[in-house]
């Protein structure tokens, strides 16, 4: 699994698409109800992250019931929130941190971890 990080905009999914030559994506959303982990690539997993975030759900804990499924994804693409500013709001502030452990636990996980930024790509790992 290759885990593909960058801020918002920057290219993360096309990079993801190209690479690994598929449109076989599940967009995450914000429920926590029934991902659908079984596509090829796991895009906006910091949405999913939110979801955990707002009903009360640990999304590492939840991640690792799924490793079998996660980790045999070709990528997982999350949004780097934790850059600017800490939110004054509790909600979105506990979503900067569960996001920061969720990219920390994929990352151990991942075979492979690239940055993208601006549409360039940096392996990290």
């Amino acid at each position: 699994m290759e885990l593909i990080f960058g801020g918002a905009y920057q290219g993360k999914l096309d990079y993801a698409t190209e690479k690994y030559n598929t449109m076989d994506i599940y967009h995450c959303r914000q429920n926590v109800s029934d991902p659908d982990f079984n596509r090829a690539i796991i895009d906006a997993l910091e949405e999913f992250v939110y979801a955990c975030v707002k009903d009360g759900v640990d999304p590492v804990a939840y991640l690792k019931e799924k490793d079998d499924v996660i980790s045999t994804r070709d990528a997982v693409i999350v949004k780097d929130i934790s850059l600017g500013l800490t939110p004054s709001n509790p909600v979105m502030r506990e979503w900067r941190r569960q996001n920061s452990l969720t990219m920390k636990y994929l990352a151990q996980r991942a075979d492979t971890v690239t940055r993208v930024w601006c549409g360039l790509t940096q392996k990290v790992k």
